[in-house]
């Protein structure tokens, strides 16, 4: 066995054999929520409309092989025959949106993935975004901490998007990072000016040793896949214990997870 190989494999058993003070009622059930957003045993099959440009699928496979070179999903090409709930990528509608996590529905075999003639600007930027919520994340600037890093002029913002502003609350919304904090770079960050009513700035940046622009990432930060890998319990990947301010992710498993040994 490699060394490496061996070292992880110890930490794996030494944090399996930590215990941690469990979190509370409201917590673990909350937990169980945010998990019926995983995909079942990680296999996420997508499937193309065929009226989806041949031209645009290249941003969609680079976004998958990526996810699944550095997390443990594995996001595959399915076939027409393949009968299993599916992504469907399709550009029936105006804009870039997803279902949120694992969605199927009764009489349903496929939820939707929309990327249309605006998204495709920054290389695989909103393939990345969109997969993102498609596994199970809103976007960043949801989060029940939000108010500490950035302000929202919610007079600003188009009714019509106030949605995508809305900030998650309770046990569920407080865990929903997974643990690891709030990321001016996550690609699952809006820019300022998203969604204003007339190009107006919609956010304001809280924390003024950030020097960088809010929302312009074109791949996935650190804690998004830390967050991605710590949803799905890929232990043999990136967790994001050295992202500073993160809970070390078997504390963090060993408190909110169900069956946490395992």
């Amino acid at each position: 066995m490699k060394l490496w190989l061996f070292l992880l494999a110890l930490s794996v058993v030494g944090s399996f054999g930590q215990e941690y003070e469990r979190g509370s009622e409201e917590e673990l059930e909350a937990m169980k929520k945010l998990q019926r957003r995983r995909w079942p045993d990680r296999m996420i099959p997508i499937k193309f409309d065929s009226n989806f440009p041949q031209a645009k699928r290249h941003h969609v496979y680079g976004a998958m092989e990526a996810l699944n070179t550095l997390t443990c999903v594995n996001l595959v090409n399915a076939s027409e025959s393949d009968d299993r709930h599916h992504i469907l990528v399709s550009n029936f509608r105006p804009g870039c949106f997803a279902a949120l996590g694992y969605s199927k529905r009764p009489g349903k075999k496929s939820q939707p993935l929309n990327l249309n003639q605006g998204c495709f600007y920054g290389r695989n930027k909103v393939s990345y975004h969109e997969l993102l919520h498609a596994l199970g994340f809103h976007h960043m600037q949801v989060r029940f901490e939000r108010d500490n890093f950035v302000e929202v002029y919610k007079d600003k913002v188009n009714p019509s998007q106030w949605h995508n502003f809305n900030k998650e609350k309770g046990a569920e919304g407080r865990l929903a990072g997974m643990g690891v904090p709030y990321d001016y770079n996550s690609i699952m960050h809006y820019p300022v000016f998203a969604f204003g009513i007339n190009n107006a700035q919609t956010m304001k940046v809280k924390k003024e040793e950030f020097e960088g622009d809010v929302g312009v990432s074109i791949i996935p930060s650190r804690t998004d896949l830390a967050a991605l890998n710590r949803m799905y319990e890929c232990w043999d990947h990136y967790l994001g214990d050295d992202i500073i301010d993160s809970t070390p992710y078997a504390k963090f498993h060993g408190q909110y997870f169900p069956n946490p040994r395992k």
